[in-house]
């Protein structure tokens, strides 16, 4: 079921057609990923936002690159597609869901 996901994904070679594969292993696996993704997300958006010891660039696009590498092992698990599909929508859960929610915030503080 997975590999029908993924058909093109380094788990193929790994486990040829045939070979079964624990599921919540390749489940825990992209859970691990996107949550490395998501915490370089937040930490760049903190970079962004808030005072920094380091220039915010190189930063910002420390927190990017390492977002990148993730991407691709995420990649190699679950297939290019996928993997850009649920970082791109995670990219826009992290940034675009806190400029919402201060919003929000600020347009129930206004006089």
């Amino acid at each position: 079921m997975v590999m029908d996901y993924a058909p093109n994904s380094d788990l193929r070679k790994l486990h040829p057609r045939g070979t079964q594969v624990q599921k919540g292993k390749i489940m825990s696996e992209v859970a691990r990923l996107l949550q490395q993704i998501e915490m370089e997300y937040e930490a760049a958006k903190r970079g962004l936002e808030g005072y920094a010891l380091v220039s915010r660039h190189e930063f910002i696009t420390a927190r990017y690159d390492q977002a990148g590498i993730y991407q691709d092992q995420l990649a190699r698990v679950i297939g290019n597609k996928q993997a850009n599909d649920l970082v791109c929508n995670l990219y826009i859960e992290v940034f675009e869901g806190s400029a919402y929610e201060k919003h929000i915030s600020s347009s129930f503080h206004q006089d």
